[in-house]
C-alpha cells in the first residue's frame, strides 16, 4: 500500500483514529467506481449503516470487507491497518531469521 509510504504512526493515528475511519475508506476504495452487486452483477444499490451497500434487484448486503485482505480477520480493522502499516513502513528485514541460520 503506498498510502502509508512517508508516514509515522502519529500520521497513521491520525488519519484512521478507529475501526469506523478504517471501513469507510475501504469503502471508497472498494465503491470509488460505483456499486456492482457480487452476486447478481447489478449496478443498483444503496448505502446502508456500517459502511454495506443493499441491492436493489437481489437483496444481496455486501459489506466493505467483503472480498478484500481483510473479509474474515477476526479482530478490528483498525488492528489489521496496523499491522499492515507496521510492515510496509518496518526499515527492519522481516526475512532475515530464515537466511541467517543454516538448518
Amino acid at each position: 500500500m503506498h498510502l502509508f509510504t512517508g508516514q509515522n504512526i502519529l500520521d497513521f493515528s491520525k488519519a484512521f483514529p478507529d475501526d469506523d475511519a478504517c471501513l469507510a475508506y475501504l469503502a471508497d476504495l472498494k465503491w470509488r467506481d460505483g456499486f456492482v452487486c457480487k452476486k447478481c452483477g447489478h449496478t443498483s444499490g444503496c448505502k446502508k449503516a456500517g459502511h454495506k451497500y443493499h441491492c436493489y434487484k437481489c437483496n444481496h448486503v455486501e459489506t466493505a470487507k467483503a472480498g478484500t485482505l481483510f473479509h474474515r480477520v477476526r479482530f478490528g480493522i483498525r488492528k489489521a491497518f496496523l499491522i499492515i502499516f507496521e510492515m510496509t513502513t518496518s526499515t527492519l528485514i522481516l526475512a532475515m531469521p530464515f537466511f541467517c541460520c543454516p538448518t
